[in-house]
């Protein structure tokens, strides 16, 4: 698994980054979509920067601990991005509904979004501390010599019917909850627009409409497909009355390639934005081609100059001949 994990970990960074950075820089990113596009491709980097690599880790070395801080900062960091990313995805929901139904509000204040994507950074943060709160660095004596201690970062719930219920308000808040929501608010854009159509004379922006809406639909079911097995081990896991053993070959088996499925999601993100997003696509080339131009500018400056200094020797090559001669 070792590979698996270090493409989904390369290809989330490149392309998450390459979509924020495509996004910043360009001067005519107003509305309200590029700017949840951009939160979600920074919860997809958090991912892949707290998620993939700490989580592989984990399966390797199950015992391994980073210290006190990194035992409750880590997995409050996996939970927020998590957290953050299918709040994103419904807040989306939201701003595409409330496109068809008020179009002549196509371009949201700042005071919109930025109250919005607010919320899903707090709501996210709120519903993840206990995360933090329930983990703690403890040791365990595995040998009677000196050094046989070793440092443990586990959970501890007061109760494990809290555990229980803390794992079921995680599946309705943040899995369930938001992509019912999200699902609701797309079927009736979809019988919105379907009753409006023929009505439309901007039928070019109805038809851009429709595709970035297709792409977010999209983004969703994939979503929803790629956490499904890891919500399915955390539920049979603290539901399921597993056996001691039934856990351990839960944890070595299946949970490894249930989070590679899940993770692999941030790095899908990017690759749909880059096929049903022309915009995004044509900032992508022109920005390739201003740094290939600056290049090739770069270049004959650069020739330019060496030849001016050539020049410049002959000339006093030949003047310094000119004098022995005479």
């Amino acid at each position: 698994m070792g590979f698996a994990y270090s493409i989904i970990f390369l290809v989330c960074l490149v392309g998450n980054m390459i979509v924020c950075v495509m996004i910043v820089k360009s001067k005519r990113t107003s509305s309200a979509t590029d700017y949840f596009i951009f939160n979600l491709a920074v919860c997809d980097l958090l991912v892949g920067i707290f998620c993939i690599p700490f989580t592989f880790v984990k399966h390797v070395f199950p015992v391994l601990s980073l210290g006190p801080f990194a035992c409750k900062f880590i997995p409050l960091a996996q939970g927020v991005a998590v957290g953050a990313s299918v709040f994103t995805l419904m807040a989306i929901a939201y701003d595409r509904y409330r496109l068809v139904i008020h179009p002549s509000k196509n371009k949201a204040p700042v005071k919109y979004w930025s109250c919005i994507l607010s919320g899903v950074w707090v709501s996210a943060i709120s519903i993840m501390v206990p995360q933090a709160v329930v983990r703690a660095e403890i040791i365990h004596n595995m040998l009677p010599a000196p050094g046989g201690d070793i440092k443990v970062c586990q959970e501890f719930w007061p109760s494990y019917t809290q555990q229980q219920a803390y794992s079921a308000a995680l599946l309705a808040c943040c899995y369930l909850g938001p992509l019912v929501i999200s699902a609701c608010l797309y079927l009736m854009v979809a019988i919105t627009l379907r009753r409006r159509r023929g009505t439309n004379n901007t039928m070019h922006a109805s038809q851009r409409f429709n595709k970035v809406t297709k792409m977010l639909v999209i983004v969703i079911v994939l979503f929803t497909l790629s956490w499904i097995p890891l919500y399915t081990c955390w539920m049979v896991e603290d539901f399921g009355g597993l056996t001691p053993q039934e856990k351990l070959t839960l944890h070595d088996y299946v949970y490894p390639f249930a989070h590679w499925l899940a993770f692999s999601n941030s790095c899908v993100n990017p690759l749909l934005y880059g096929y049903f997003n022309k915009s995004l696509r044509k900032r992508f080339r022109d920005s390739l081609v201003r740094r290939s131009d600056n290049e090739i500018t770069g270049g004959n400056l650069s020739l330019k100059i060496k030849a001016n200094v050539n020049r410049k020797a002959i000339l006093k090559y030949r003047r310094k001949s000119n004098k022995l001669n005479k």
